[in-house]
């Protein structure tokens, strides 16, 4: 009976060892990439006076880089970013406000408006050309309750192969980007 159990412990040794050795599947360690913001645009004096509600997005792959082809979403296998974008939208209208002649304020009453990066990914043109595309969807809501959803795209143009000049061109849309949503929101609020 004991050489059964010695039996039985050298199979399950030799079991656990075997699948120890197992190779393991070359899967690439991510690599990150950090937005390059510009400088803050210079501002000027303050007309018009909005509150920040929130910045969000409802992509579920946000920290990844995306690639669309074929119709397809795909996320890249080695790049994702650093900071998720969203938050790199926030940053960038917050510096862009002044810019825009807006003042960025926390008082209830005021217009507030909320921001959804919609979409956010890399795709290629018929000319072959590789863009970084951004969509956001804007809430206004103001304060005298009306509400106005504002879609707002840009892309701009990006190096191959990845890495290439992906941060300062994802930094400079954010910055873009940024600046039309404040021209938008304002010229609504101006109507």
């Amino acid at each position: 009976m004991t050489s059964f159990f010695k039996y039985l412990a050298l199979g399950a040794c030799t079991c656990a060892l075997s699948s120890c050795l197992l190779s393991r599947p070359d899967a690439p360690s991510p690599r990150y990439i950090t937005s390059t913001l510009p400088a803050a645009s210079a501002g000027i004096a303050s007309k018009y006076h909005l509150r920040l509600a929130r910045v969000t997005t409802n992509d579920p792959f946000i920290n990844d880089v995306l690639h669309f082809k074929d119709g397809e979403l795909r996320a890249d296998s080695t790049w994702k970013w650093s900071i998720p974008p969203h938050q790199v939208l926030e940053r960038t209208l917050l510096f862009e406000a002044p810019a825009q002649a807006v003042q960025v304020v926390d008082q209830p009453g005021t217009a507030a408006l909320s921001v959804e990066l919609a979409h956010l990914a890399l795709s290629t043109n018929e000319a072959g050309d590789t863009l970084l595309q951004a969509t956001a969807l804007v809430r206004l809501s103001t304060a005298e309750d009306d509400v106005f959803i504002i879609k707002v795209s840009t892309e701009e143009a990006v190096t191959m192969p990845l890495p290439g000049n992906l941060a300062a061109v994802s930094g400079q849309l954010m910055t873009e980007l940024s600046a039309a949503i404040w021209k938008r929101v304002t010229e609504q609020i101006s109507l």
